[in-house]
């Protein structure tokens, strides 16, 4: 046990250096004693990604998926996965890592969170706002909630006013107001509500800037 820890913690301070040759030695050590352990296969995943290895990386979360590996190690498998698919651009590979855990972890609060991000990045807004609502009930704090909500109105706004159509700012004010009201501190939200009153010559706005 003793030389299966010294393996382990020297395998985490050559991840923590950035060697990824001595930290891939350190966790092959570590799974000699302890193979269907997580954290060496975390630890070997990582140390391929020092070394730019992605699909030495990939193979690891994939052994973490096995029939015979507990749930828990299976989700972070599964997490590993799908930020190796974000990296690649992969949207659809990476959802699906994500709703595999969701079907037997209704509460996963990073795959819920990488949900949300993924409908941002295709624009699905109706989805982002769905995912947000199954977020809160998760457990996360209703501050922390409102506060992601405002940001992620914004971020609506911000990619409708990015659109060529003449219409676009108008569009824009609806979810730009509901970020000012969410959180009168976000001023770039207030600037994009006012923008189609200021257009039409009413200037007057019912959130300050102080």
């Amino acid at each position: 046990r003793m030389g299966t820890e010294k393996a382990m913690a020297g395998g985490l301070m050559a991840l923590a250096r950035g060697d990824g040759g001595a930290a891939a030695e350190a966790t092959r050590q570590a799974r000699r004693k302890l193979p269907h352990a997580a954290l060496p296969r975390l630890m070997a995943a990582q140390a391929a990604l020092i070394d730019n290895r992605p699909d030495d990386a990939a193979a690891n979360y994939h052994a973490m998926l096995a029939d015979t590996m507990p749930m828990a190690q299976k989700s972070l498998g599964l997490e590993g996965l799908y930020h190796l698919a974000r990296a690649k651009g992969d949207i659809e590979a990476a959802g699906t890592c994500a709703l595999q855990v969701l079907e037997v972890d209704a509460k996963a609060l990073w795959a819920l969170d990488g949900l949300t991000a993924l409908a941002v990045q295709i624009g699905d807004w109706a989805a982002v706002e769905s995912w947000l609502r199954r977020w809160g009930r998760a457990g996360v704090p209703r501050a922390q909630v409102k506060q992601r909500r405002a940001v992620l109105a914004l971020a609506e706004a911000q990619a409708l006013l990015a659109d060529s159509d003449p219409a676009a700012p108008l569009e824009a004010a609806q979810p730009a107001e509901k970020a000012a009201a969410l959180d009168d501190r976000l001023v770039p939200a207030i600037a994009l509500a006012a923008r189609p009153k200021m257009k039409n010559g009413k200037s007057k706005s019912p959130h300050k800037l102080s």
